[in-house]
């Protein structure tokens, strides 16, 4: 019992961390909503004019923590053993990505909608397959029917430009995209909003204000550069969003790793899809076999409580090592309450301490107030 006890307490701040992930957020708008926000507009652009352009907020940069037994690799004795060892990485990168990429076909072709947007973005962007705007159209389509929002929007876009073998269709796009923001894709209310505020009407560009809002709220980047070109010149200037983006080239900073990554989440969350630990397990071992540090420090996590998976704490501590030597906040964490109390590894309160630290400067509450509490007790 006592044992059981520890692992819901190390998985309760997890949770919160998890919960902090962006989030889909349908938006409604009004008639009188647009009215109130178009009064607002024009006074906010007045304020706005008078404001000093201001510099981004600084991202908080983890320090890093020497972990014993995750030093870097050693360096080759020469350039040849160099060269070895660089090509058997890259060999083996290579066939952990071409072995997960499988698995997400079969998923797709199984009916997962998750693994058809993701087989949508990869035809899209040419990772791991030939570039093919039809296929990439088509799987997107299974996943919107299936009520994938992004899939939705992309469709939408499909039809906005007229590729894959789609009609161009501005009003078929604006159906698809409300449709999609309906359902909680920051996608659509970013291309709506670049839509609306190409008009350079105050009402529209009001709307456009909020929905890049909602859509910065879901981590959308497009929607916070946005708004920050707003805030740095005002809503009377016009600023033509969108016009020289490149879709596809927007989609391919995302790695294919990131999206198995956030498939995991939502599987832990039941976005989406229906709430299964032991799916969100494995959408996390194809990123983590490729090195991704945030899905080994999730993975980490889920072997250390034992959700989704049968519990495991010295793998949970290989994984937390790995992820935490790239600097993983949440690995940090984790590994700094396995310090703490003395799991699989030597007991080391200092160690702890600097790993909450590191975890708490990126922004994990809990972590901070760890390390508060040990500098206390001394």
């Amino acid at each position: 019992m006592k044992k059981a006890a520890r692992w819901m307490a190390a998985l309760l701040p997890v949770i919160v961390v998890l919960a902090a992930l962006p989030q889909a957020q349908a938006i409604n708008i009004s008639q009188d909503d647009v009215k109130k926000i178009a009064i607002a507009g024009t006074a906010v652009a007045a304020v706005e004019k008078m404001k000093a352009k201001a510099k981004p907020p600084a991202v908080p940069k983890t320090p890093q923590v020497d972990i014993p037994g995750a030093s870097p690799e050693k360096p080759a004795a020469n350039k040849k053993e160099a060269k070895k060892a660089a090509s058997e990485k890259a060999d083996a990168a290579k066939q952990a990505a071409d072995e997960a990429f499988g698995q997400v076909e079969a998923m797709a072709k199984a009916g997962d909608i998750q693994a058809q947007y993701i087989l949508g973005i990869a035809y899209y962007t040419g990772r791991q397959v030939e570039p093919d705007d039809k296929a990439a159209v088509e799987w997107w389509r299974r996943a919107s029917i299936s009520g994938h929002p992004d899939a939705s929007a992309y469709v939408g876009l499909a039809y906005a430009e007229g590729f894959g073998n789609r009609p161009k269709s501005p009003a078929e796009a604006e159906r698809r995209y409300l449709r999609a923001e309906q359902d909680g894709s920051a996608l659509a209310s970013v291309l709506l909003g670049i839509d609306g505020y190409k008009t350079n009407m105050p009402a529209d560009k009001a709307v456009a204000v909020k929905r890049f809002r909602t859509a910065a709220q879901q981590g959308n980047p497009q929607a916070k550069d946005f708004l920050q070109k707003i805030g740095q010149k005002g809503t009377d200037a016009k600023l033509d969003f969108g016009e020289n983006l490149d879709w596809k080239k927007e989609a391919e900073k995302t790695p294919l790793t990131e999206l198995y990554t956030q498939a995991g989440t939502n599987a832990f969350w039941g976005r989406l899809v229906a709430q299964d630990y032991a799916a969100s397990v494995r959408w996390w071992q194809l990123a983590a076999s490729q090195d991704y540090a945030a899905a080994q420090a999730l993975l980490g996590t889920a072997y250390y409580t034992g959700r989704g998976v049968e519990q495991d704490e010295k793998k949970a501590v290989a994984l937390l090592k790995t992820a935490a030597a790239q600097n993983e906040p949440l690995a940090q964490y984790m590994l700094g309450k396995a310090y703490l109390a003395g799991n699989v590894v030597q007991k080391n309160k200092e160690l702890a301490l600097k790993l909450f630290r590191a975890a708490g400067a990126a922004g994990i509450a809990d972590a901070q107030q760890q390390a508060d509490r040990l500098e206390k007790e001394g």
